[in-house]
């Protein structure tokens, strides 16, 4: 008896023991195991970051493995939780903006307007976050990857994992992220990254008055504060730079250059992480002289392109004219020599035909006009035509650079398709307010259908340094946006307010185009705010508008059209 009775004690010793080890010691040890994982998933986005920041400095392609989540030890006679997991994902695209620069230089034959097209303005990119699902490490932190900047964000504090490469003395490096990543598991996951585009050589750049401003999606402004501060001077962690205070809303923080340290270079560059089908800007600009010719001096560049009409039933012909320059300058290095062929072509396929010109063999910039025979293509179908000239040299237009493209359309006879507004293929500039600026911008629509339709709005991109367009008559005799048509229709600001670019502009009295009829979109000028409503010239600028307009059954439609005035129009 004494025996048994003992046994018992013992027996329910051991399942104390052992109901405590499972109560105080498996959470203790497996917490250790979460937090050694954890230490190690540091290291490993740190790699993920540089592999990001090789790809947007030297191109390159590297393979990165993250351990996502990790595995407790085996017990016999006690109980584990699930293993712990991670989540690896990119987040929704924001937008990073460059404002208040000019670009002081050429480089690679881009122009300072053309350089500007590129790099100023608004670019997307994303942030890649790993996030731990632990079951007893439950203070871990979010680690980012932002702007070239690894750090772990516990919500109330955050700590760098490494140095900012956004901004070094007079350099700005910015590698745009694009790709769509989503992973969790509690395994390792293999991570892709590679250079979609650039980067680029140094361009230059100086402020337009106000200080460079460089705005950043970010989630994290504390540890942006930190790396960079908060003010000028030594004492902070860029002398001429600062995140501007009270500046962060909206996930967006503005981050000023300092105007004393101009000018400053800035490299730029896209990278892809996972799966990315989107296409970059192109950031491929370098300073070899033969970077945008193939040749130690480019062919001709097309500086115009114009079809009429761009929507035909097949059998008819579209007129095509293409305009070319081959002087050359210092800055744009061409061969100079006289322009003796030219051609169009049809992008996907192995169509061309001659273009003419009396000027053949005499000058170096020129229009060459010639028709698309539609007999033989497919209906319902829309084509992409570009034009290309050659030198005396024998050298043609490099297309995928100085050229340009537009669209037809060839339909059936009997096609029923409502039909709207395309555009006609014109742009030009004219002086605003400033006298010797081309400020003021015009474009054409064609209505190719048979009946009216009315324009109701225009909506214009934000491009280069310009931010509005705005009427600088006080007596109201000239609106923000004039359409010409059957009955103008106009947009008019009262207070000289003007509209911002990227809004739309509801126009305050309608515009009926008929059918077979071209429209006239003016907008009267494009200014700078921030830097006192300064008149911006349009030249070679490229800009982007839809307008809005209604059926007269009452179904909506727009259009979007991209264009560059050429210089000089």
């Amino acid at each position: 008896m004494t025996v048994q009775i003992g046994a018992v004690l013992l027996l329910a010793i051991v399942f104390t023991a052992l109901a405590l080890y499972q109560v105080n010691a498996v959470p203790a040890e497996n917490q250790a195991i979460e937090s050694e994982h954890n230490q190690q998933v540091h290291g490993e986005m740190q790699e993920l970051r540089n592999a990001i920041k090789n790809a947007g400095i030297t191109g390159s392609s590297t393979s990165v493995s993250v351990t996502l989540g990790t595995q407790y030890p085996t017990r016999t006679f006690l109980m584990n939780p699930p293993d712990p997991t991670g989540t690896l994902e990119t987040t929704d695209p924001s937008l990073l903006t460059i404002d208040n620069a000019d670009v002081t230089a050429p480089l690679g034959g881009y122009s300072e307007g053309e350089l500007e097209d590129r790099v100023l303005g608004s670019h997307e990119t994303r942030t890649v976050v790993y996030g731990p699902h632990y079951n007893e490490y439950r203070n871990a932190p979010t680690t980012r990857i932002e702007h070239g900047l690894a750090f772990n964000d516990f919500g109330d504090a955050t700590v760098e994992l490494t140095d900012q490469p956004l901004i070094d003395g007079d350099r700005v490096t910015i590698v745009l992220v694009d790709g769509d990543l989503s992973t969790s598991s509690s395994s390792a996951t293999t991570v892709d990254t590679r250079s979609l585009s650039g980067p680029t050589d140094p361009v230059s750049l100086e402020s337009t008055g106000d200080n460079i401003t460089i705005t950043v999606p970010t989630q994290s402004p504390d540890v942006w504060n930190e790396t960079i501060g908060t003010d000028f001077g030594p004492k902070s962690g860029q002398e001429n730079a600062r995140v501007v205070p009270s500046g962060y809303a909206d996930g967006k923080l503005p981050i000023e250059l300092a105007k004393s340290g101009e000018p400053y270079d800035l490299q730029m560059a896209c990278v892809a992480i996972g799966d990315s089908d989107t296409t970059c800007e192109d950031f491929d600009i370098d300073e070899e002289a033969d970077s945008k010719g193939g040749t130690t001096l480019a062919g001709p560049k097309v500086t115009d392109l114009e079809l009429d009409p761009v929507t035909v039933t097949r059998g008819e012909t579209v007129d095509i004219a293409g305009k070319f320059d081959n002087r050359g300058a210092a800055t744009d290095l061409r061969g100079g020599t006289p322009i003796v062929d030219a051609e169009w072509y049809l992008v996907e396929g192995d169509r061309n035909g001659t273009l003419s010109s009396e000027e053949f063999n005499r000058a170096t910039t020129l229009w060459a006009n010639g028709t698309i025979d539609t007999e033989n293509l497919e209906t319902n179908t829309t084509y992409t035509v570009g034009v290309r000239a050659q030198d005396t040299r024998g050298v043609w237009t490099n297309e995928s650079v100085d050229g340009r493209v537009m669209e037809f359309t060839v339909e059936d006879e009997d096609s029923a398709e409502q039909r709207g507004l395309e555009y006609a293929g014109t742009a030009r500039t004219s002086e605003g307010s400033q006298l010797g600026t081309d400020s003021q911008v015009a474009f054409d629509l064609v209505n190719t259908g048979t009946d009216s339709v009315t324009v109701e709005g225009v909506t214009v991109e934000k491009t280069g340094p310009a931010d509005k367009i705005r009427s600088d008559d006080v007596g109201f005799a000239v609106p923000e946006v004039l359409v010409q048509s059957t009955d103008n229709g106009f947009a008019w600001q009262l207070g000289s307010g003007g509209y911002r670019l990227g809004d739309r502009i509801g126009l305050d009295d309608t515009a009926t185009v008929e059918g077979n009829q071209e429209v006239s979109v003016i907008l009267t000028e494009f200014q700078q705010q921030r830097n006192t409503n300064t008149p911006i010239d349009m030249n070679g600028r490229s800009i982007t508008a839809t307008v809005d307009y209604q059926y007269a059954d009452g179904t909506t439609d727009e259009v979007t059209v991209t264009f560059t005035p050429p210089e000089g129009s």
